[in-house]
């Protein structure tokens, strides 16, 4: 918990701006002073959360919708304790599942037809080197 609090203190310091890779975990572990599983949980609980972007392949960034209201409901999680913030990701997937539903079943035929080609897109596009 402190560490993921330390760690959003870095992300939100203005170091980094949203959109920007992140140092590696192995850089984070080193500048933190712990063990890089510590900063593996903590950076998939801020991704949970939404604040960083894991990208397969290509690194974690800083997410680009990060605002001042983002950062408190993230601390209050931090500060209401594991167990909490536990609640708090369960009671986030759900309404974000119920929002996917609901933005399928309301969607237009060119909305449709728009995430199609950008799915296309995505999928025809040069992949990084491994």
């Amino acid at each position: 918990m402190e560490l993921t609090r330390r760690l959003l203190d870095y992300l939100l310091s203005g170091e980094l701006t949203p959109g920007q890779r992140i140092p590696s975990e192995r850089q984070l572990a080193e500048a933190l002073s712990t063990g890089r599983s510590t900063v593996r949980e903590a950076i998939k609980s801020l991704s949970l959360l939404g604040l960083l972007e894991q990208r397969v392949g290509d690194g974690t960034y800083l997410s680009r919708s990060t605002s001042a209201l983002l950062r408190q409901v993230i601390e209050w999680g931090i500060l209401l304790g594991e167990k909490r913030l536990e609640d708090l990701l369960e009671a986030r997937h759900h309404l974000e599942v119920q929002l996917a539903g609901w933005a399928a079943e309301r969607r237009s035929n060119e909305q449709l037809e728009r995430l199609r080609a950008l799915a296309g897109q995505m999928r025809d596009a040069p992949r990084p080197p491994s």
